[in-house]
């Protein structure tokens, strides 16, 4: 039997378009990207799919965005598989989605901490610049050596990321990190920027860690499902308090990577998929560690490789609960009243999301009751959003014939 880890992406990992394909092919990722833009009053589909790249890279979008692009694909994810992972773990930004996948934070809640956390990063960086670069195939010591020197000169850098044993990553003032770009090219080493706006995982990162403290202390936490391995330790959360006091360390402390997939090697993982855009982790670890094969749910052809490695069937795209949480989102809103919209569409909305996540979490089909109450809060939907009686019959029909369960009005 497979051991299966999930890995979700952290800042860095963002592209204008994310999402898109996902959205015009799985109405529940629609859905969440609908949630999202609900919840962060802003038009989180746009940002994505079709925004300016500057607007996107801008942390305090591009955190909320990852979010939930990741969210959208690990939920697409149990719809088409049903295989649930073992292990979960986030790069940086990329533990809140693997938090949430697990449900010990809310996806609201997640989005709401996510943006506040980019927020104060970004004030940060404007009152500190800084930037981040990656060092490719270096001896560690000569790094190591390098930062020791500009850090007794004043300068404020440190390693940030232990990405892969041939990559590490650097934090910190603009000119020491030019510094030391400048000493490795020498060295003939490989260097890269990072596309990001404010130096992580340093100690420049110092008030936002104090700051955001406060807003984990006010957030709502619940018992989690499997188990997720925290960037500081690289080793699973014990308790809620452990995983709060963690979420404020990797702020300023170095993201443990390279350590953490060492970690879930040696617990006997085979199969790694990475949930969120562009596949930069399975990038990172591919080649690196022999006993597990890794791929990216965001590219096409690794899906099909999964298909076979995980020796599942794909899933039928429409159950009725999905299908009804799609119509739901779908179908246009006649009703200008705000208010009643939101208590009463957006409401049954998560009401039978979170149906659905436990259906998917615990590997269980809808039961009767819960198929006559999907149906019943899709007319609720349908109402409030003032729908014709004849675009609901045909809508309701359309939903038969898709699912073979039948509504009577």
């Amino acid at each position: 039997m497979e051991k299966i880890a999930m890995l979700f992406p952290g800042q860095g990992s963002q592209y204008v378009g994310m999402g898109k394909a996902l959205c015009e092919e799985f109405s529940l990722a629609k859905m969440v990207f609908e949630e999202a833009s609900d919840v962060l009053h802003m038009d989180l589909k746009k940002i994505c799919f079709s925004g300016d790249s500057k607007v996107l890279t801008s942390t305090e979008n591009a955190q909320p965005a990852i979010l939930t692009t990741s969210v959208a694909m690990f939920r697409v994810y149990l719809q088409e598989f049903g295989v649930f992972p073992d292990y979960v773990a986030g790069h940086s930004l990329g533990e809140f989605s693997a938090l949430t996948c697990m449900q010990a934070i809310s996806f609201s809640d997640a989005l709401k901490l996510v943006r506040t956390r980019g927020q104060l990063m970004k004030a940060a960086s404007d009152m500190h610049t800084g930037m981040m670069l990656a060092i490719n195939n270096s001896d560690k010591n000569i790094v190591k050596e390098v930062l020791e020197k500009l850090n007794e000169q004043g300068n404020l850098v440190s390693i940030a990321c232990y990405n892969s044993p041939t990559q590490t990553v650097i934090s910190g003032d603009t000119q020491a990190i030019h510094q030391v770009e400048s000493f490795l090219k020498q060295k003939k080493v490989s260097t890269s920027l990072l596309n990001v706006s404010a130096p992580f995982h340093s100690s420049l990162m110092e008030s936002v860690a104090k700051s955001f403290t406060k807003h984990l202390d006010n957030n709502k936490y619940h018992s989690f499902k499997g188990k997720i391995i925290s960037n500081t330790t690289a080793l699973p959360y014990v308790s809620i308090e452990e995983m709060k006091r963690n979420l404020t360390l990797q702020i300023t402390k170095a993201v443990k990577w390279s350590q953490t997939i060492g970690y879930l090697k040696n617990q006997g993982v085979t199969v790694a998929i990475e949930m969120g855009p562009k596949g930069v982790l399975t990038n990172l670890s591919k080649g690196h560690v022999q006993e597990m094969e890794f791929f990216s749910y965001d590219k096409g052809t690794d899906k099909k490789l999964l298909f076979d490695r995980l020796n599942v069937a794909p899933r039928p795209k429409y159950s009725l609960i999905t299908r009804c949480l799609g119509m739901m989102v779908a179908t246009k809103n006649y009703n200008m009243d705000t208010s009643e919209y939101m208590s009463e569409v957006i409401n049954s909305i998560r009401i039978l999301r979170n149906i659905q996540e436990d259906l998917e979490l615990n590997d269980k089909k809808p039961s009767i009751e819960q198929m006559h109450y999907a149906l019943k809060l899709l007319k609720t939907v349908f109402d409030t959003k003032r729908v014709p009686f004849q675009e609901q019959q045909k809508r309701f029909e359309k939903l038969y014939e898709e699912t073979g369960v039948k509504y009577s009005f």
